[in-house]
């Protein structure tokens, strides 16, 4: 009794394993990635205020800089500092800059460090470079290889393919690219054929 059990569970898993292949076709999704190289660096630019000082305020300290409110990151409060001062805020601003304009951009913040402690109204500005990122520019200009994501395919489509003993045929769809830099899918189904 318990052989003709076994043999009729193998028999269903069988017919279940096979009934996964009645479109005779595969889909596979392919991916590659792309490694940028950072472009920019990055400073990160701190206005000391008083508490009384608004945006506004900061932001007109910084007229002419190119620091706008678009590189506004936040505002924090230090009050056991010893180089800034209690009630003190200080603005903080992020300015990524090309690698090849970094020593203008060194200068040209030291000089508005250097205005804004003359204008002698209770501001002062500091900067450091904080890191390096990838331009947007750059991200943007990185394009996908259809051509090697259908390679990619390919090759991952055959192993399956082999491995149940079945060939590769013809590919039967694809999807559209898909891409959110530095990763590009693409997903393609593929025909089977009989046993190879």
């Amino acid at each position: 009794m318990s052989r003709r059990l076994l043999i009729f569970a193998f028999v269903i898993s069988s017919s279940l394993a096979f009934g996964q292949l009645d479109s005779n076709t595969i889909t596979v999704t392919a991916s590659s990635s792309v490694t940028l190289s950072p472009d920019q660096i990055v400073f990160s630019v701190g206005i000391n205020a008083a508490v009384d000082k608004t945006l506004d305020d900061v932001t007109s300290a910084l007229a002419g800089s190119g620091i706008t409110i678009a590189n506004f990151t936040g505002v924090y409060v230090y009050s056991s500092l010893v180089s800034i001062p209690a009630n003190t805020l200080t603005w903080y601003f992020t300015v990524p800059v090309a690698f090849s304009q970094m020593q203008t951009e060194v200068a040209a913040l030291t000089a508005l460090q250097n205005t804004i402690a003359q204008l002698n109204n209770g501001m002062s500005l500091q900067f450091t470079a904080q890191g390096t990122q990838v331009s947007t520019q750059l991200q943007q200009s990185q394009t996908c290889s259809v051509p090697t994501l259908i390679a990619t395919a390919t090759s991952q489509a055959q192993s399956l393919a082999a491995a149940a003993g079945l060939r590769l045929g013809n590919i039967v769809k694809m999807s559209s690219l898909t891409s959110s830099t530095p990763v590009c899918t693409m997903t393609v189904e593929f025909q089977l054929l009989g046993v190879s």
